[in-house]
């Protein structure tokens, strides 16, 4: 007879990540992720990928002295090394491998106020049973860069490179270990307001051999933060 202790491996469809499953402890009830990044390395692209609709912020002005969050509306993986594909995400995916940035994140936010002052990019963990967040390698500080516009259509790594404008990156979040630590949040860098921003990350070390897969939720992912 089983006790309360074994695991179960169950199936667990993730449109990002088609071949990993998770196994399923009674006596912790938790789930613990198994074979992580099998599919991370060979992701299926599509061409002219279409924004994906997450939760966000109804574009309305906070009260004075208050902070609200806005999630991003559409994100995208790009591939450097297959410039003319993407992926629509249901979270936030960077990688390296080969000695090259494979994977790199387009982001979309809509809705900010027009009155916004100060807008600040950050991302959150929730806690371990709320979240998909894996992080594999040792080298996972991502920059982020703000786009100076976006295609109209048909967004690949190369429709986006015309709007790569900007000669400095907003900030970085280093991801490092975080995938095994409790819930927290974290603050990238300040940028510029606009009822519409645009953001481009990639990890900025080619070499690290690195993969960083974090849902995108009410409680996990990129965000910005502003006030009025």
């Amino acid at each position: 007879m089983l006790n309360s202790s074994h695991r179960f491996r169950a199936p667990v469809y993730i449109p990002e990540l088609p071949h990993l499953y998770f196994e399923y402890s009674p006596a912790s009830k938790m789930y613990f992720l198994a074979n992580t990044f099998t599919a991370l390395t060979c992701l299926l692209a599509v061409a002219g990928a279409v924004p994906t609709a997450l939760p966000r912020a109804s574009g309305n002005c906070p009260s004075t002295g208050k902070a609200t969050r806005q999630e991003p509306s559409a994100l995208y993986s790009v591939f450097p090394g297959s410039p003319d594909v993407a992926k629509k995400s249901v979270g936030f995916n960077v990688a390296t491998y080969n000695n090259a940035s494979q994977i790199e994140q387009l982001l979309v936010f809509t809705d900010i106020p027009a009155e916004a002052k100060k807008c600040t990019l950050g991302w959150a963990q929730g806690e371990q049973p709320e979240r998909l967040f894996i992080v594999k390698g040792g080298d996972a500080l991502t920059e982020f860069k703000q786009l100076s516009g976006f295609p109209s259509k048909g967004v690949t790594y190369n429709t986006a490179k015309e709007f790569d404008t900007a000669g400095e990156s907003v900030g970085a979040a280093d991801f490092t270990n975080w995938d095994d630590l409790p819930a927290q949040t974290h603050i990238v860098g300040n940028i510029d307001c606009k009822s519409t921003v645009y953001l481009k990350a990639a990890l900025r070390n080619p070499n690290g051999n690195t993969k960083v897969f974090l849902e995108q939720s009410d409680k996990n992912g990129v965000y910005i933060e502003y006030s009025c």
